[in-house]
């Protein structure tokens, strides 16, 4: 059993008008030579309690890659592995913040079904 690998990554956003809640989510722009320019959806996990610091936010990203059934080989997430792979300091391009596609229960420990 591999260990799975959860990042916790804070983005600080340059433009003054962003600002940002928990509740929402942002899209994260990935260009990879050759290819479309990806873009994934992250929930946004943890916001400042103050409102002018709103222009900071947290997402959980899980390092993704699978065994592809037809060819057996492994295949990385690019989102996800893009994500986890960046340093401190390193710029990335998101759109958003949009509202969650699903409403979240005001109860934390309730069961969530995702599909």
């Amino acid at each position: 059993d591999q260990m799975e690998e959860i990042r916790e990554i804070t983005l600080k956003v340059k433009h003054p008008d962003f600002k940002c809640k928990f509740n929402q989510c942002i899209g994260v722009l990935v260009q990879r030579p050759g290819t479309a320019i990806h873009h994934r959806f992250y929930s946004i996990a943890k916001v400042p309690a103050k409102e002018s610091e709103r222009n900071r936010f947290t997402i959980l990203v899980k390092r993704c890659n699978y065994i592809d059934a037809f060819s057996g080989e492994e295949v990385q997430g690019i989102a996800s592995n893009y994500l986890c792979d960046r340093k401190m300091g390193d710029e990335i391009s998101i759109t958003g913040p949009y509202p969650l596609p699903f409403r979240i229960p005001n109860d934390h420990y309730a069961n969530l079904i995702m599909i």
